[in-house]
C-alpha cells in the first residue's frame, strides 16, 4: 500500500474510479460518466505544490484517490482546501479511505492549509461517518439542494480546523494504544512511505509481508489527538528487549517523537536489567538516531546491522 502524487498517465485510474461511484447516486453531483479528457484541466490547472492529487496504489494498481481542491477561487479563503476522496469499490472497508484522510489531515499544515472541508450528500452515511470519526463537524446543511433521479437530496458541509504549523520546539504530546485489526491500512502505508524506497536498493520489495505478518497485538499504535500517526513493535522476554520497528509517519518525524520512544525503552531495559538490541537496514539513516543514543553495530548482516544498546554490552 503506496501513497504518492498523482501523475497526468493516472487520470485514466482516477476517472475509473470516480465514474464506479455514480451509479450509486450517492457520492457525487454527476449524473453521467465522466471523460479523461474533460478532467484534464482539473489535473492541469493547480499549484500541486499546494493543491495536490494523491493516489493509492495496492500491488502497483491505483485503487483509490484523493484531491485538495481550492474553496470558493477567492484570495482571502486560500488557507481553505475541499477534500474528495474516492475509493475503487472492491478496496472498500479495508481502511484504505481512512490512511488516505489521515494523510491528508497531517499534511494539511505544510500545505499552508489552516481548514478542511468535505461535502457530503446527508444519505452518504458511510463517508459521513468517516470523516467524523477524524475530528470533522457539521458547519453546514443544504436542505434538497440536488436532485438525483427525481429525488430531492441534502447536502452536508464538514469542516475541520487545524493549526498554521506544528511547534517543534518540543516533544509533541502523544499517547499509545494496542493496536487493532482495522489499523492494518494505516500502519501499512506509514511503513510502505517510510520503508519502500531504502528496501528497493537491497532487496526486491514484498507489498504483502508487513500484511501477512500483521499481528495487531504485537504492535503499539501511536496517536496525536486520535489522529494514528506512527507505531513501534516491541519484543520482550526475562532478559532482553527487541524493539523490532518503530515507525513516525514522515510529515511527524524529527520532531522528538521516535527519539523520546526509544529514550522510554532505554529506561526499561536499565531498570529490569535487560538487553536492549533492534535490527536497521544498513542504508536506513534512523541509524545515526540510535547511535546518538548509544546505540552500537554488534553484527553484519547481509543488508542488516544488529545494534544494541552500549551500556548494556
Amino acid at each position: 500500500m503506496y501513497i504518492r502524487n498523482a501523475e497526468e498517465s493516472d487520470l485514466q485510474a482516477i476517472v475509473r474510479i470516480y465514474n464506479e461511484t455514480i451509479p450509486s447516486r450517492q457520492v457525487t453531483a454527476d449524473t453521467e460518466p465522466v471523460s479523461v479528457a474533460s478532467r484534464l484541466s482539473w489535473f492541469r490547472e493547480r499549484d500541486v505544490k499546494y493543491r495536490p492529487i494523491w493516489v493509492m496504489e495496492i500491488d502497483s494498481k491505483i485503487v483509490a484517490w484523493l484531491s485538495f481542491q481550492n474553496f470558493y477561487g477567492r484570495p482571502a479563503y486560500q488557507e481553505t482546501a475541499e477534500l474528495s476522496l474516492y475509493v475503487e469499490s472492491s478496496y472498500r472497508r479495508q481502511g484504505i479511505g481512512s490512511s488516505l484522510l489521515q494523510n491528508a489531515i497531517a499534511k494539511a499544515p505544510q500545505l499552508q492549509i489552516t481548514t478542511l472541508l468535505g461535502f457530503i450528500f446527508a444519505h452518504n452515511q458511510p463517508s459521513l461517518d468517516l470523516f467524523k470519526l477524524y475530528g470533522f463537524n457539521q458547519w453546514g446543511y443544504l436542505p434538497q439542494i440536488a436532485e438525483l433521479d427525481g429525488i430531492k437530496r441534502d447536502l452536508v458541509i464538514l469542516g475541520l480546523s487545524l493549526p498554521v504549523m506544528i511547534d517543534t520546539s518540543t516533544v509533541m504530546e502523544y499517547t499509545l494504544r494496542k493496536a487493532k485489526l482495522e489499523d492494518i491500512a494505516i500502519l501499512d502505508t506509514i511503513h510502505t512511505n517510510n520503508m519502500k524506497s531504502y528496501v528497493e536498493q537491497l532487496y526486491p520489495w514484498n507489498p504483502q509481508l508487513f500484511r501477512n505478518n500483521f499481528i495487531p497485538e504485537h504492535y503499539d499504535v501511536i496517536e496525536i489527538n486520535n489522529l494514528i500517526i506512527g507505531f513501534m513493535k516491541v519484543v520482550s522476554s526475562d532478559t532482553e528487549i527487541y524493539l523490532a520497528e518503530i515507525q513516525i509517519a514522515q510529515d511527524y518525524q524529527k520532531q522528538g517523537i521516535g527519539t523520546n520512544l526509544i529514550k522510554s525503552l532505554i529506561q526499561e531495559a536499565s531498570t529490569s536489567n535487560k538487553k536492549l538490541w533492534l535490527k536497521v537496514l544498513k542504508n536506513n539513516p534512523a541509524q545515526k538516531l540510535y547511535q546518538r543514543l548509544g546505540f552500537i553495530e554488534q553484527e553484519e548482516l547481509i543488508h542488516h546491522l544488529i545494534m544494541i544498546k552500549l551500556s548494556d554490552i
